[in-house]
């Protein structure tokens, strides 16, 4: 006699998933997961990185400005770069043309000292040097008519702008009288 085993049950048997599909799908949504995790955290860090970027060159800026403001140079030491007697201190109120920036660095502030908010971890800095009319690149030893201004900015140790001009020494027009120039120069 064969018997057969028939299953008087009108429903058919439960499916499940077993411990290795389990296993794969979380192991699956373990490396999604991850993988969202780094792509929020660089994006992040762009962001931060960009802001930081942005608040430096904005610092640098003022800083620019504030410097081709100045005459090409002091009446009194032509020839020279840097502070002349006097003009040293912990402010630059007494910088009275372009080259008394050469050198300076400290902490973004005012001219006259005054720390600006919130920029106490920057640290910018000023280099001036002569350069040849004819070839922006090439500095000179000697007074040229042309200044190249340069202020960097830095931030834990890593520069985040820098930014440069060109400043010219007064020339004689005969018809609007004294003239200078001023090139800025954006330099990332």
């Amino acid at each position: 006699m064969n018997r057969r085993h028939v299953n008087s049950s009108p429903h058919r048997p439960r499916r499940a998933f077993t411990l290795v599909e389990s296993v794969m799908s979380i192991l699956i949504i373990g490396v999604m997961l991850v993988t969202a995790l780094d792509t929020v955290g660089a994006a992040a860090k762009a962001e931060f990185m960009m802001s930081e970027r942005n608040k430096g060159y904005h610092l640098a800026e003022a800083l620019l400005s504030e410097v081709c403001q100045q005459p090409y140079s002091d009446a009194v030491t032509l020839g020279t770069i840097g502070t002349e007697a006097g003009e040293t201190g912990l402010t630059r109120a007494k910088f009275d043309d372009v080259d008394d920036y050469h050198n300076w660095s400290g902490a973004p502030q005012d001219k006259n000292g005054v720390a600006i908010a919130g920029a106490d971890d920057y640290t910018l800095s000023v280099t001036i040097a002569w350069v040849s009319p004819d070839n922006l690149a090439a500095t000179k030893l000697a007074d040229t008519k042309v200044k190249k201004i340069t202020v960097t900015g830095t931030r834990g140790g890593r520069v985040v702008a820098v930014l440069s001009a060109y400043r010219t020494a007064a020339i004689a027009d005969p018809v609007r009288g004294l003239t200078a120039t001023i090139l800025p120069v954006v330099t990332k």
